[in-house]
């Protein structure tokens, strides 16, 4: 059954075991072509190992096979997000939330995509609402962060270091969002997938990319090749400005 081997390279992704999942997964896609979740979850372990263009290819299929699931358009939302195409994101984000109106992840995706476009004022708007929700992504409050800053509201940005999740992980992405990389470092250790595609391309830019010591935890994270192949795909593909 396609569904069984996508569920087990979610286990596999999760483990961080990247090379068996995406074997499962091409497993899932070759039992079921049009299943759009096997091409969804493929996506997410290809941008993790810093393959964004061929995780986009498999999100675009996961979107014309099932156009009406509000978490492949939000997802499919998030590559073309870290792809600088912010307009496109929008545009499909708009129609996640027509079909999910209360989805906090879409909203959230709105938000990133309005600050990059350069309307931060409407994100961070958004981005303050959302952080007063008790079941907000635990990464809401580092977006809050940056959208704070990039409007001269450091003072408040430096205060949610009081009301930062418990989690080391999103604890650590806040003190890079506040230049403290160094002290993040040790707190970065990625658990779970999404944390990776945090690192690799949603807070890339804030990531301590001068420290040896940086370094040195990616590789022992296994994600040194990941990180290089999404640096190198950022200087091709996105103006200075935007790494």
């Amino acid at each position: 059954m396609a569904e069984g081997y996508a569920a087990k390279g979610n286990v596999l992704d999760n483990l961080g075991r990247w090379t068996e999942s995406k074997e499962v997964y091409r497993r899932s896609i070759e039992l079921d072509p049009n299943f759009a979740t096997g091409h969804q979850w493929y996506a997410r372990t290809l941008s993790q190992e810093g393959y964004l263009d061929e995780a986009m290819a498999e999100m675009k299929r996961a979107v014309e096979l099932d156009p009406l699931a509000p978490r492949i358009l939000d997802n499919y939302a998030t590559y073309l997000i870290s792809a600088g195409r912010y307009r496109e994101a929008l545009e499909i984000l708009d129609r996640a939330l027509m079909l999910q109106p209360g989805s906090l992840q879409a909203q959230n995706f709105r938000a990133w995509a309005l600050v990059k476009d350069g309307r931060t004022e409407e994100g961070r708007t958004i981005f303050e609402a959302l952080s007063q929700q008790p079941d907000r992504p635990a990464w809401n409050v580092v977006s809050l962060a940056q959208a704070l800053l990039a409007t001269n509201r450091r003072a408040e940005a430096e205060a949610l270091l009081q009301a930062s999740p418990n989690e080391d992980f999103y604890r650590g992405l806040l003190l890079c969002a506040l230049g403290r990389g160094e002290e993040a470092i040790p707190l970065l250790k990625p658990l779970v997938s999404i944390q990776r595609d945090l690192i690799l391309w949603v807070f890339h830019e804030v990531m301590p990319r001068q420290s040896p010591e940086f370094h040195r935890k990616l590789a022992e994270w296994g994600m040194a090749d990941s990180w290089q192949r999404a640096e190198a795909w950022r200087a091709k593909n996105l103006p200075k400005n935007a790494l």
